[in-house]
């Protein structure tokens, strides 16, 4: 009974958290991350705005940007002007003043690595043609993606992976291409830039968000949500 209780819990956290932070409608594969700015008739969005045929065959690499979408859906208001390589999630303050989102440029390589990056909600001048790709406030050689604002504002949570070695069963039952991660959920406080690491896995983390107050954050892991009261670091499982 525990554990179906454990289950439909976790089920209900992830279809709250990815109801909202999901493409519009799963419909258009040039858009992502529908989010509504609070306060304001429009949402953000990661839009992409090239794709075509190459001289020499093939396609031409998407390139993301952040924008601002109206409610009606015909507006676009460019925030960002940098033409990331791929986007790995976003989130808007509870104020509706500023964005986080996960992006990568020069993706191949593929070990280039996705990194947080914060933007004012602001419609940058179309004029000017230099780069804009918000501030970065991490980057450090792992994967950084699906961040969540706190209620207040004050701190990110989100997920980090990165290749790890094979585990001795791994080794013993090796599938052909499989890359393995470590798995991380991690804080940032955006006051210091300061992370915390919340918990660890060898398999994937998911449903990670803010309850209401902000004092806890929750998330699910080998299909086990797990509770984690700020500012401790002790992680409880929720029965």
């Amino acid at each position: 009974m525990t554990t179906r209780k454990s289950v439909t819990l976790a089920i209900l956290i992830l279809c709250a958290v990815f109801g909202r932070h999901t493409a519009a409608g799963g419909t258009n594969e040039l858009e992502r991350y529908r989010i509504p700015i609070p306060g304001r008739d429009a949402s953000v969005i990661f839009k992409a705005e090239s794709m075509g045929l190459r001289s020499t065959g093939g396609t031409v690499p998407r390139r993301w940007d952040v924008f601002i979408l109206t409610a009606d859906g015909q507006t676009l208001e460019r925030i960002t002007r940098m033409q990331f390589d791929e986007c790995g999630g976003l989130d808007v303050s509870p104020d509706g003043s500023n964005v986080v989102f996960s992006a990568r440029l020069n993706q191949y390589p593929k070990d280039t690595f996705f990194a947080l990056r914060l933007a004012a909600i602001k419609t940058i001048n179309p004029d000017d043609k230099r780069f804009v790709g918000g501030t970065v406030i991490l980057e450090n050689g792992k994967h950084c993606m699906e961040p969540r604002f706190s209620p207040d504002g004050r701190c990110v949570v989100f997920l980090s992976k990165s290749p790890r070695k094979r585990t001795f069963s791994e080794v013993l039952t090796p599938l052909s291409g499989t890359v393995h991660f470590l798995w991380e959920v991690c804080v940032i406080d955006l006051r210091t830039l300061s992370v915390t690491v919340i918990d660890k896995s060898n398999t994937a983390i998911a449903g990670h968000r803010f309850s209401d107050d902000g004092k806890t954050i929750a998330y699910t892991k080998a299909g086990n949500v797990r509770n984690w009261s700020m500012p401790d670091t002790k992680s409880t499982r929720t029965q």
